[in-house]
């Protein structure tokens, strides 16, 4: 059978991928950039900030103006680092889709949220994503920035983030557990929305046709020696997981539903998945309606 290097193997609403690797990504869903400053429905003033001039890495930060109940304007917010979806191929932190919602969730929640502009692939194929995460977590941990400084609690630092997004949770809450620095950030809670999570076995629910193309999708976001469908890249090399001898996540994190970010069979498929990812690798997980809740090792296992 003949093949042609532009033949298209994947095609969606938002992007076209052809058997040579080549990618594009289409017009309606390229996203239009939200200029930073006062959001006047929910009260939140944003800005940007280059992290790292060398690899391209910003973020935008989104910084509540009225506390309300949350406290008065002199009491420092928690800070809740957070990574957009998309597959690791598409959006943007300063998409209309993601400035709003994360501008909604800094006045509803009230933190100082730091939403990660990170690399996307194929241009920068995985791991180059993973180590935005760390880089963007460790920047906001320093507290460099001024918004940070003064009106930022570092004592109280949560991770969030939606699909690829909440892989890339994930993979921030391996590598702290892995680390035995005592520089290394300390986080308080993680919520995993919707975590994109592959796998050689389907999860129920799961159509066999949409679990071929997102197998194609994983393999399309790393290099080719990197692709191993048995261990997918989201597993970092050299990151160890939270079982015996090794410590554990320290952090209260859940797999839950994305609100006003989408709904139907696929992401109720994704939230299955990460469920069963989180409870399978740390072994400290209680599963219940609520969500997946990796708990303190003392805690124990619970199932149910």
């Amino acid at each position: 059978m003949e093949f042609h290097a532009d033949e298209v193997v994947i095609g969606c609403d938002a992007f076209r991928i052809y058997r040579s690797g080549k990618m594009d990504r289409l017009h309606l869903h390229l996203p239009a950039r939200v200029p930073a400053g006062l959001d006047p429905a929910t009260g939140v003033t944003s800005k940007d900030v280059v992290l790292d001039a060398s690899t391209g890495l910003s973020a935008r930060l989104f910084l509540p103006t009225s506390r309300g109940a949350r406290g008065s304007s002199s009491e420092k917010l928690p800070i809740l680092v957070f990574f957009h979806g998309g597959a690791f191929l598409i959006e943007s932190a300063v998409s209309p889709l993601y400035h709003g919602y994360v501008a909604s969730l800094a006045a509803a929640a009230g933190v100082l949220a730091v939403s990660v502009e990170y690399r996307l692939a194929p241009e920068h194929p995985v791991p180059a994503a993973y180590d935005d995460a760390w880089g963007a977590l460790q920047w906001a941990a320093s507290a460099r920035d001024e918004w940070i400084a003064e009106h930022g609690d570092v004592a109280r630092l949560f991770l969030a983030g939606d699909s690829a997004g909440g892989n890339m949770v994930h993979n921030v809450l391996v590598k702290l557990a892995s680390s035995s620095h005592p520089a290394a950030p300390r986080i308080e809670g993680a919520i995993l929305l919707h975590p994109w999570f592959g796998g050689n076995t389907p999860v129920e629910g799961e159509d066999a046709t949409k679990a071929k193309e997102m197998a194609m999708i994983w393999e399309f976001r790393v290099p080719r020696h990197g692709r191993r469908r048995g261990r997918p890249a989201d597993e970092p090399d050299g990151a160890g997981r939270a079982g015996a001898g090794e410590p554990p996540v320290r952090a209260d994190a859940r797999v839950r539903r994305r609100e006003g970010l989408g709904g139907g069979a696929g992401p109720r498929v994704l939230r299955r998945r990460g469920r069963e990812r989180v409870a399978g690798e740390h072994r400290v997980v209680r599963v219940g309606r609520g969500g997946a809740r990796v708990l303190p090792r003392e805690a124990g296992v619970h199932q149910g």
